[in-house]
């Protein structure tokens, strides 16, 4: 059976997705995990905790929500996004919407290989030229980005407006703006970035209160970025 790793609703850890569609959880029990009919060419599935609450993975809208890689083959699903969170009484409902996104992380080539020596054995880089394993250039797609959370109580829009340098079609999170029930703007989180070799770096993060009032920012620092590998 295939593993995968969940984290949602502060509960975290592996569930097995069996031959026959089936999941199960490495969590004592404790989740229930229902199963639900695939929607050619996407699945969704749902989860259930001790309180009752169903949390809702893999299609929006009809639409699925899924997280897809190639390694030189044919693209497969490797994670779901959570889409709906309901509670046990039916009282309310919270919403996540996601923005289509053609994200490419290109990996580079590599080789290693195994040197046998009285010592024992030992990994050493592909530098020195003897022959190894190699391994051709990669990348994972993905198809989703955060757009929204919406529920009873308000909403939370996130801002992904610049483009980013260091991953193709990726964009940077600019703002987060969070309103409450009537619609009206409470208070917005900026972020300010810098790029250094084409990495991105958080520079600040800052609120900005109810009639533009400003906080502090919080600054981060960095150790020698340009030591850090491409």
């Amino acid at each position: 059976p295939d593993v995968y790793f969940y984290n949602f609703g502060g509960r975290s850890g592996q569930m097995m997705f069996d031959d026959d569609g089936y999941f199960y959880s490495t969590d004592a029990g404790k989740l229930k995990f229902e199963k639900t009919l695939k929607t050619s060419p996407h699945t969704t599935w749902i989860v259930v905790d001790e309180q009752g609450t169903r949390y809702l993975f893999g299609s929006a809208g009809g639409s699925g929500v899924e997280e897809t890689s190639s390694n030189g083959g044919d693209p497969s699903v490797t994670a779901w996004y959570l889409t709906k969170m309901i509670s046990a009484d039916l009282s309310d409902t919270i919403h996540f919407k996601y923005e289509a996104k053609d994200e490419l992380y290109y990996r580079p080539n590599s080789q290693t290989y195994i040197w046998h020596n009285h010592t024992g054995d030992f990994e050493e880089p592909f530098s020195t030229g003897m022959q190894g394993d190699y391994n051709n250039s990669t990348y994972t797609l993905g198809n989703a980005v955060l757009s929204e959370i919406s529920g009873k109580n308000g909403k939370i829009l996130f801002s992904t407006t610049s483009t980013r340098q260091d991953i193709y079609g990726a964009t940077e999170l600019d703002k987060i703006r969070i309103y409450d029930e009537k619609g009206t703007l409470r208070k917005t989180f900026q972020f300010n970035y810098s790029s250094y070799q084409t990495r991105l770096f958080l520079n600040s993060v800052q609120e900005i209160g109810l009639g533009g009032a400003l906080k502090p920012p919080y600054k981060f620092f960095y150790n020698d970025p340009g030591g850090l590998p491409p």
